[in-house]
Formats: C-alpha cells, structure tokens, sequence
C-alpha cells in the first residue's frame, strides 16, 4: 500500500480499540485525524466489492 488509506474508502475497526484511540473528534478532518492514529503498520487492505442497486 502507498500512502496513507483515505477515510472515505472505509475503516474496519474494533470497538474497544476505537474507544482506546479516543474515537473521532471533532472539527474539520476527524476521520483522516483518526486514520493517522491508527497507525499504516495495522492497516490491512481487503480485496473485496461493493454492490450498488440497480437504478
């Protein structure tokens, strides 16, 4: 992975490290602020799709 993951591709995370990681805060950029926190060497990219419905 290169970069840094941007917060609208999405973020698995479990709830008691969320909490330990102070959650999100408030004010402009909280979610990449957050994504910063957690940390690249325990993001983990999973190969996977999203199915829209049909319109």
């Amino acid at each position: 992975m290169i970069g840094r993951a941007k917060p609208e591709q999405g973020l698995l995370i479990h709830r008691q490290f969320y909490e330990t990681l102070g959650g999100h805060e408030a004010g402009a950029h909280a979610a990449r602020r957050l994504v910063a926190r957690v940390g690249r060497g325990r993001l983990v990219l999973l190969r996977s799709q999203m199915l829209l419905p049909e319109g």
